[in-house]
């Protein structure tokens, strides 16, 4: 690439640096060497003006837009077949939930199941040793079905270290214990 020729009357190019001459050597002025012969003295001459060229208009495009995707079709009635589906499933649901209801509605409902009735028993500090009418049943906390009879449960709790805890729930009906042990 070559420097941009340079008249006489036009300043020099300011530089950050040395600049080099068209051999390559170091101008020592921080400005460029001319590069090729120095151009002509004197008055330069005045360019013609320019002239805008007479151009044929442009040629219109060849593009075509591509056509616009098909619509779906839809049977004749005004609706899609899916919808006409939905509508026949809805119909034959309705009829076969009104028939199960006249077949089954003199059945007798299943027998009721009792809930199981629970007895839970907890203790201060947790992990004491729990006897049910004198059979050692588990540690604390506690539960199981209450299946013991009518009337009073007798309860007994121990751990290592306490005082023992006796107690009793009734039996047959739900039935919560808390015992605060007390150290010995």
């Amino acid at each position: 690439m070559e420097p941009p020729k340079k008249d006489e009357d036009d300043e020099g190019f300011d530089l950050t640096g040395p600049a080099l001459d068209a051999s390559g050597h170091v101008d020592g002025r921080g400005r460029l060497a001319p590069v090729g012969p120095p151009p002509p003295r004197g008055p330069r001459p005045r360019a013609e003006p320019l002239e805008l060229e007479q151009r044929p208009p442009r040629a219109e495009t060849d593009y075509v837009p591509p056509p616009p995707p098909p619509k779906p079709r839809q049977p004749s009635g005004g609706q899609g077949g899916a919808g006409r589906l939905l509508l026949w499933l809805l119909v034959l649901a309705g009829l076969g939930a009104s028939g199960w209801y006249f077949f089954l509605k003199d059945k007798q409902p299943p027998a009721h199941t009792p809930v199981a009735v629970v007895v839970l028993i907890s203790s201060e500090p947790s992990g004491a040793a729990v006897s049910v009418e004198g059979t050692s049943v588990g540690v604390t906390p506690w539960a199981a079905d209450n299946t013991w009879g009518s009337g009073p449960v007798n309860v007994t709790i121990t751990h290592p270290g306490y005082r023992p805890w006796s107690g009793s729930f009734p039996g047959g009906r739900p039935a919560r214990l808390e015992a605060r042990l007390q150290r010995r």
